[in-house]
């Protein structure tokens, strides 16, 4: 789904759906509440949200427009911390043990302490708009408006490798049993070796790739689901990138 349909301004609002008349008790705040409805907190980031707000634990991670990130307690809505990155929002944040994975549209790649708020590392390996990180085996991998997909050190930042694919990544890569599945705007979906960078398959989908592949079990073996820009949703192969329907 395009970044612009999931735009939420201003306010980042939790609801809960009062379905349960024994439920409606615990409803506190001031939301309008005549249509089932109501917030319990807000919380002002200052300035728009254009990525989607992402929950481990008790907090929630959120990337304003401009790429500052704020944690929030989920309880209260009150702020945790927020450091000041600059630099435009990318992808979602990606939370992983102690840290906190973010891109920016201008190109650079951080790691900030989850608890303490404080940048660990930047790297800037491109100068354009980076997707949603994906954090697997100790690597960070996220790929770029110009077509580059890279393998960072999850500890240090540094480049493990880098491969150009035909068109911007705007989803994050999934990774699953070592293998890297990356759709791009062209509509190419790769098979990537995620220690070598070395391509397994393409498959050339009838519409440009915006969202994320899924992986799924089927019996012993292991598919992907990729969905395009021309509303086909087809079933590959994980092995071969065999087209499956």
């Amino acid at each position: 789904m395009k970044k612009n349909t999931r735009r939420i301004c201003a306010v980042l609002t939790v609801f809960f759906v009062m379905t349960l008349p024994a439920c409606a008790h615990r409803l506190e705040g001031t939301g309008d509440t005549s249509m089932g409805i109501g917030y319990v907190w807000r919380y002002r980031t200052g300035g728009d949200i254009v990525t989607s707000p992402v929950v481990v634990g008790n907090v929630v991670y959120i990337v304003g427009s401009d790429g500052d990130v704020h944690a929030v307690n989920i309880s209260g809505g009150g702020l945790l911390w927020r450091i000041i990155l600059g630099g435009g929002a990318g992808g979602d944040p990606t939370p992983c043990q102690d840290s906190v994975f973010v891109g920016t549209a201008a190109g650079d790649v951080y790691a900030v302490d989850a608890l303490k708020g404080t940048a660990l590392w930047r790297t800037i390996p491109g100068t354009s708009p980076l997707s949603t990180p994906t954090v697997w085996g100790g690597a960070v991998y996220l790929g770029d408006a110009d077509g580059w997909l890279y393998a960072l050190d999850g500890e240090t930042g540094v480049e493990i490798w880098r491969t150009n694919v035909d068109g911007a990544v705007r989803a994050a890569p999934v990774v699953s049993y070592g293998v890297v599945f990356v759709g791009d705007a062209s509509g190419t979906v790769r098979a990537i070796d995620a220690g070598t960078a070395k391509e397994y398959w393409r498959y050339e989908a009838p519409g440009g790739v915006v969202s994320s592949p899924v992986v799924i079990p089927i019996g012993k073996n292991r598919a992907v689901i990729v969905t395009d820009e021309s509303g086909t949703v087809s079933l590959l192969d994980a092995g071969s990138g065999t087209v499956r329907w």
